[in-house]
């Protein structure tokens, strides 16, 4: 069995265009993840930007749409922990402040 989501080996094969500066912005949040965490991370997932040509939100209600992907994109550093706590933080902090919570405050993992 295939891992459950795409992988890759160079970003060349996600980004056609200003694959440097790509590989410099993945850089620094490896950096930066590192400087918060004090570990490298796992991976970094990345999902793409999308817009609806037709409207918004209408997929749910049953009528075609013309979904697309655009350029702008999020970036997602994962390191597992081996704990049920949950640390995030965004490059933006003063924005966006950290959090800490357990999974065990929100749900229930049934490990059977």
């Amino acid at each position: 069995m295939g891992s459950p989501a795409p992988t890759v080996k160079s970003l060349n094969s996600v980004y056609s265009l200003n694959v440097e500066a790509q590989t410099q912005r993945y850089d620094r949040l490896s950096r930066k993840f590192a400087d918060i965490y004090g570990a490298k991370p796992d991976f970094i997932a990345r999902a793409p930007g999308r817009v609806n040509i037709i409207g918004e939100h209408i997929d749910y209600c049953g009528f075609p749409v013309f979904p697309m992907a655009i350029a702008p994109d999020m970036l997602i550093a994962v390191h597992a922990n081996g704990t049920d706590r949950v640390r995030i933080s965004n490059v933006n902090s003063e924005k966006y402040p950290a959090r800490d919570f357990r999974t065990a405050d929100i749900f229930e993992i049934d490990s059977k």
